[in-house]
């Protein structure tokens, strides 16, 4: 296989393969970071620059084929070289505003307006989260979990001993977006200060498969019934990048609003910390604190198999599977 020739999705959708040694675990409709740039108005394959820059270089690796080797023809090469390199820097650097239209036939821009997020419709009577199987968050996602010890042998999911911190967080996003792929998330808010993990785990492992050593659903400790909770979200996050409002208790208004959503990992986090972004378009109800109400990074870190956030606040989000969403997400 030419991987030259691989397109960003058929190259994730390999790694996901090689992550997870289980082509089952590999949903055709993965690839979230690549879908929402495409849905948020970044242009997929190669731009203009870069075509033109591919183009100099070509030519001038050409040129060097065909003029025979002397110091008198090496000169002239160069030189000519040397022009294609001037030319090719300032068409490829230049400012849109120096390239006419009879120049270059330049690129539509595309914006979020014009490639507009399809809207998801909600299932109606959708059964009640404490009645779903609750999925535990990874053990690989925790805090220095993900890179085996030295001397321990491979284990799905797991990074042998001296990977680097790159292939890590790589690895890591690949997990995070599986995790959230067509699954709801229920995120409940308790007041500052609680510790919520004082009396220990809040999800109790129920099954486990053998194979990968890998729980599979598990009981909460946690209720919607908590006097601690000072508010209630939910959402449904699909694989191809879309997410919806299941509830809102302090902004009903956003209850069934589609939005784009995303995770990443920045190096300049502690290990075992994620960011979840979301992005509503400019006309949605949905609106966050911050320079900008449509789009909201907020952190977490995988605790104790949930997703933890201080804020000032306290959210915890947990994870379930429920079959109407993953029908809900192949429309």
């Amino acid at each position: 296989m030419d991987k030259s020739r691989l397109t960003d999705q058929q190259m994730e959708h390999l790694v996901q393969r090689s992550l997870f040694d289980d082509a089952a675990q590999v949903s055709a409709r993965s690839g979230t970071f690549f879908a929402i740039q495409d849905r948020l108005g970044e242009q997929s394959g190669r731009g203009l620059r870069q075509q033109i820059s591919d183009a100099f270089e070509n030519l001038s690796e050409a040129i060097w084929k065909i003029i025979p080797v002397s110091k008198l023809r090496m000169a002239q090469a160069l030189a000519l070289v040397l022009i294609v390199v001037v030319v090719g820097t300032y068409i490829a650097f230049a400012g849109s505003e120096d390239v006419t239209e009879s120049d270059v036939a330049v690129e539509p821009v595309i914006t979020p307006e014009a490639t507009p997020i399809a809207k998801l419709s909600v299932p109606q009577n959708l059964v009640p989260f404490v009645d779903l199987n609750v999925m535990p968050v990874r053990d690989t996602l925790h805090a220095n979990a993900m890179v085996l010890p030295l001397g321990v042998g491979q284990s799905p999911g797991f990074l042998s001993f001296g990977t680097s911190i790159e292939v890590e967080n790589l690895n890591r996003e690949l997990q995070l977006r599986t995790m959230f792929q067509d699954n709801r998330v229920l995120l409940l808010v308790f007041a500052p200060g609680v510790d919520l993990f004082a009396d220990g785990d809040v999800l109790n492992l129920t099954q486990q498969i053998n194979q990968s050593f890998e729980p599979t659903q598990a009981t909460s400790s946690l209720t919607t019934e908590d006097e601690r909770i000072v508010a209630i979200e939910e959402v449904a996050t699909c694989g191809d990048g879309r997410g919806v409002y299941l509830q809102h208790s302090t902004k009903p208004v956003e209850i069934g609003e589609t939005f784009a959503w995303d995770v990443y990992v920045s190096e300049a986090d502690p290990s075992g910390d994620f960011h979840f972004v979301s992005i509503a378009e400019p006309d949605s109800a949905i609106t966050h604190d911050g320079p900008d109400p449509k789009r909201l990074d907020a952190k977490f870190s995988a605790v104790e198999r949930v997703i933890t956030a201080d804020v000032g606040v306290i959210i915890v989000g947990i994870f379930a599977r429920d079959p109407a969403i993953e029908e809900m997400c192949k429309k």
